[in-house]
């Protein structure tokens, strides 16, 4: 037998029907056809006023009518983003009525507390002022909304005799949660105090729940508020918390979730539901004081989510995924981390189809400057004002590859010495320095003010001398980069900083995870920030001190794992990736 749970309903606030100024009324909002009843009902007090008088008659079935369009007869998305959509419409459309151009229209208001329930979970939504209680085992609280966006947002699962108190502001001002629980059962009739209380109650001892049976409290019985306790809730409430108590084992709110059964059935991932978003609930009150907590809870909730999807079907699976994303996102905004989808600039094989660039560079706002070192062959891509390729004249020498920008133009080394390409009449030159040592076996180069660095046998080197031999991932180098001091990313993963020829005392904080694949790591004098890119396309980000700054994480159609080079603009906005024969361009701020 299934358990079904009633809910008794009182509304509080008397009608209105001639012109007003201000209006507040309770609201009971059913689904009108069998296939939006397990949708609920939705419960709402509005909350309207305007310097210009208004029919509260109109005010009211637009309302009405917007939700239960808006709500039950939009067949897209979750209850909660829903009825989100639903409450903007309203408000936009209370707004257009109470801005009459007709009328002396001035400023006006619209309020709204609302609550609907998706199976077990209640969920209560606020825009504007108002005021929600919860009133369970005697007590009674505040439901504390957390703002996304307009709304704020609170959601729970509902237990056996519950009382939910949702009021107008005039209602908040004239009941304190004390006030609530001492008064009588009469409310007062006053202008703008209304209010709607919702009593739940189990009638059965099964273990599922069907279809929610709604009812107003029989002959229009104000519900009692204050309640004490008996064997019989006791026994109900015990049967229910064994029931999810067996289905999760967990040491405390902030430790993980573990697996002590299958979630083979709609109902019981119906109750996991329930139990995430409470987590997801807790876990954001929590990112303002304590991250670290907030992050383990989150983890865990979404472990939990992701393991009960594997045993349920339908709306369920639907409503996972959603708190699975919700999750993932709070824990973006933890970790810092940034998604980004980039744009595609160009292929270069649209114009070359045997084009093999192997690392680029930023040559100006304006070009983009590749290598194809097995080609012997450079390219400029024109990005600014408009797309346009072109291919340089011959390198003069294999293997161009090492780009480095300087205000002229781009120097490259190949087998033999430094080479320059110049930005004004797109020639090449090769450059007056004369190294005392073989150029081969060169593990990174870069120039820097008319100076020469190159990476080899464990040693960086000057032009012609020694700069330092300090430190055993000079032999692991990868990619080194400079802006007075000398930045260099290894096969390990490690970023070591050189200055004066000396090795710093350089560490990288709040970085919660290590570099996985790294391919280069980039700066310049005019950036603030140093930034490390992985075979996967990840870029991760610090301030000059080593303090992490956030990472992006590429989506979209990137080749992974071809991505070769990268650059970055002087502003630090915008950074340009190699991946492949395909250039991309991705934001790098929020």
């Amino acid at each position: 037998m299934d358990k079904k749970l009633l809910v008794k309903v009182q509304k509080v606030g008397s009608p209105k029907e001639e012109k007003t100024l201000k209006y507040s009324c309770p609201l009971v909002i059913e689904p009108e056809d069998e296939v939006s009843v397990r949708r609920g009902s939705l419960y709402a007090v509005i909350d309207v006023s305007s310097e210009a008088l208004f029919d509260p008659t109109l005010i009211k079935k637009v309302v009405s009518d917007t939700f239960q369009s808006e709500y039950f007869n939009e067949p897209e998305g979750t209850p909660l983003q829903r009825i989100e959509k639903a409450a903007s419409v309203v408000r936009d459309k209370v707004f257009s009525l109470l801005q009459d151009p007709r009328a002396t229209s001035g400023i006006s208001e619209f309020h709204v507390v609302l609550s609907i329930l998706w199976g077990s979970v209640l969920y209560v939504i606020q825009y504007g002022y108002g005021c929600s209680y919860l009133i369970r085992e005697g007590r009674i609280k505040p439901i504390n909304t957390l703002s996304e966006g307009d709304f704020s947002v609170a959601s729970g699962v509902v237990r056996d005799s519950d009382v939910v108190v949702l009021g107008s502001r005039a209602f908040c001002e004239a009941y304190s949660p004390e006030a609530l629980m001492k008064s009588a059962t009469e409310f007062l009739s006053k202008e703008g105090v209304s209010a709607i209380v919702l009593k739940f109650n189990i009638d059965s001892d099964a273990s599922n729940f069907s279809v929610l049976d709604f009812k107003e409290s029989p002959g229009g019985k104000p519900i009692k508020l204050a309640r004490a306790s008996s064997p019989k809730r006791k026994k109900v409430f015990l049967i229910i918390m064994a029931f999810v108590i067996g289905s999760l084992l967990f040491s405390s709110v902030f430790s993980s979730f573990k697996k002590t059964t299958l979630f083979k059935s709609k109902n019981e991932g119906a109750l996991v539901l329930a139990k995430g978003r409470e987590n997801l609930t807790d876990a954001l009150k929590l990112m303002e004081s304590d991250k670290f907590k907030a992050k383990e809870l989150l983890t865990a909730n979404k472990n939990l989510l992701e393991e009960a999807k594997k045993g349920v079907s339908g709306d369920v699976v639907t409503e996972i995924d959603v708190l699975i994303k919700e999750n993932l996102a709070n824990l973006d905004i933890i970790n810092k981390i940034l998604r980004v989808v980039p744009d595609v600039l160009y292929d270069v094989r649209v114009d070359d189809k045997d084009a093999d660039p192997s690392e680029l560079s930023l040559l100006s706002l304006e070009k983009l400057v590749l290598a194809d070192s097995k080609r012997n062959k450079l390219y400029e891509l024109k990005i600014f004002p408009s797309i346009a390729f072109s291919v340089v004249e011959s390198t003069q020498a294999a293997k161009p590859k090492f780009l480095s920008t300087s205000d002229l133009g781009i120097y490259f080394l190949a087998e033999d010495a430094f080479y320059f390409l110049d930005s004004g009449n797109g020639k090449i030159s090769k450059s007056d320095s004369k190294f005392e040592f073989p150029l081969t076996n060169v593990l990174a180069a870069s120039s820097y003010i008319g100076n020469f660095y190159v990476i080899k046998d464990g040693s960086i080197l000057k032009n012609t001398v020694l700069w330092t031999n300090d430190g055993p991932e000079l032999r692991e180098a990868l990619s080194m980069a400079i802006d007075g001091s000398i930045y260099i990313v290894t096969k390990a993963g490690t970023l070591t900083k050189f200055t004066s020829g000396k090795k710093e005392a350089f560490s990288l904080k709040g970085f919660d995870g290590a570099f996985n694949n790294p391919i280069a790591v980039y700066t310049t004098p005019e950036l603030v920030n140093l930034y490390v890119l992985e075979n996967s396309g990840r870029i991760v980000i610090f301030d000059k001190e080593g303090n992490y700054v956030r990472q992006i994480l590429l989506s979209g159609d990137v080749i992974v794992p071809a991505v070769k080079s990268f650059a970055v603009s002087k502003d630090g906005t915008t950074a340009y990736i190699l991946a492949g024969s395909k250039v991309y361009k991705l934001k790098l701020t929020p």
